[in-house]
């Protein structure tokens, strides 16, 4: 059994995914990282997102399947250290709209590693990421100057079928949703996922948040089978309002799908007949009877800007413009849920999280009020 590192071994590989969930696929990039070098870094992204039809599984779910699985792979020994101990996994949160930010997590990650998991040496340590380069969202393999980009194939089993996490998803929920008869939790065979992962997916699927989100990829795929018809894609033009005022930002609870019961910026679509800022206004309006004349709401415009992350939506693709206005008065206006709004509430700067929103409306807030 060989214990001597090869030429050419790093002493890290870092391995970022969202793991949504945790298959074959990712588990052959893990085994070509051991090959490869002494420890491996798995990043574990989205750890801050809410539970949704894109991200199903939270973090501790996902980090459980991959060091369940950690017994399942079939590797060459290539250290003396323990492969449960060559492997390190931690969360990597999501930094919508700022790259800058999720570049510096993932480098203090390293440096971590760097610092407490690897041992003093001489010369420099020997930094590589590592994953398949299968479309736009492996563009991580090539921004990082400090580490080498080691690009594997991703595929697994000897059919050599490239695997989709958004396949894997829609298959199971699927099967949740009864379309393949029995109980789904019981009868649910992930062929394409490691055997200790699909125990894991079989308790997740069984709880009452999963079944939420099942309702959810139902709610989505009937609303993009409505645009099938349509001679293009349609792409959707929504707009939101970010009001500020004395360190609370004005928030609703969704009433209905998608995002039942999460908190977002008060919006909507856009009419045919009304500009952005009209549209903006209505919605405001519409969804929280803010106590704020509209001449005072205009004369408090400070900034504008488009979002438009291609996956922000289970919809389909929906760009949206949001405007940030900032009232003066010290006491926050009344407000009250209606329309599309189950209710409306002044929430404090600093309890907004990703995980209790809706989509992208926590990294909206971020951007355009310049929060850290």
């Amino acid at each position: 059994m060989k214990t001597t590192q090869p030429q050419g071994f790093f002493d890290v590989l870092v391995f970022v995914g969202r793991f949504q969930p945790y298959h074959r696929g990712h588990q052959a990039v893990i085994e070509a990282a051991l090959e490869r070098a002494s420890h491996v870094l798995v990043l574990v992204g989205s750890s801050n997102a809410a539970r949704s039809p894109r991200n199903p599984f939270a973090y501790d779910e996902r980090q459980r399947m991959i060091v369940d699985s950690i017994g399942e792979m079939s590797i060459e020994r290539t250290s003396p250290i323990p492969t449960n101990a060559r492997i390190i996994v931690r969360p990597l949160n999501d930094h919508l709209y700022n790259d800058a930010a999720w570049m510096a997590e993932i480098q203090r990650h390293v440096d971590d590693v760097l610092a407490n998991a690897i041992p003093p040496s001489a010369s420099t340590p020997r930094v590589g990421i590592i994953g398949h380069a299968k479309d736009n969202s492996s563009y991580y393999l090539t921004v990082f100057p400090r580490f080498e980009a080691v690009d594997v194939p991703g595929w697994a089993g000897d059919d050599r079928r490239l695997l989709s996490g958004t396949a894997i998803r829609d298959r199971l929920f699927a099967q949740l949703s009864g379309e393949h008869g029995g109980d789904a939790a019981r009868q649910l065979v992930l062929d394409d996922v490691p055997r200790a992962a699909q125990a894991q997916i079989r308790q997740i699927a069984a709880t009452a948040p999963f079944a939420t989100v099942a309702a959810e990829w139902r709610f989505a795929r009937e609303y993009r089978a409505a645009w099938s018809n349509a001679p293009f894609p349609p792409t959707f033009m929504t707009v939101d309002t970010v009001v500020q005022q004395s360190g609370h930002v004005l928030m609703v609870v969704r009433k209905d799908f998608p995002g039942q019961g999460m908190l977002a910026l008060p919006g909507g679509f856009v009419k045919q007949d009304e500009t952005l800022l009209e549209g903006a206004l209505r919605e405001l309006n519409e969804e929280t009877q803010i106590d704020v004349p509209r001449r005072v709401l205009i004369g408090a415009r400070r900034a504008e800007r488009t979002f438009d992350d291609p996956y922000r939506s289970s919809r389909g693709r929906t760009i949206t413009h949001a405007f940030r206005f900032d009232l003066s008065e010290k006491k926050l206006p009344k407000v009250k849920g209606a329309d599309d709004a189950q209710d409306a509430r002044w929430i404090p700067i600093s309890h907004i999280r990703p995980e209790h929103c809706f989509e992208d409306h926590a990294f909206i807030i971020e951007s355009m009020l310049g929060v850290a």
